[in-house]
């Protein structure tokens, strides 16, 4: 759980990172984590206070 927090908080800080991690996971058609898609980390980080 403590890494997808920290993943969160490193889209908010880094966004425009965070977009380029998404548009190479849909390049490769795999995900960021196994367990986790850069798109979600990017969701979170928007809904995140």
């Amino acid at each position: 759980m403590t890494a997808q927090l920290e993943l969160t908080c490193a889209a908010r800080l880094r966004p425009e990172l965070a977009e380029e991690y998404a548009d190479l996971e849909g390049e490769m058609g795999e995900p960021f984590r196994r367990d986790l898609a850069m798109a979600e980390v990017i969701d979170r980080a928007g809904t995140a206070a």
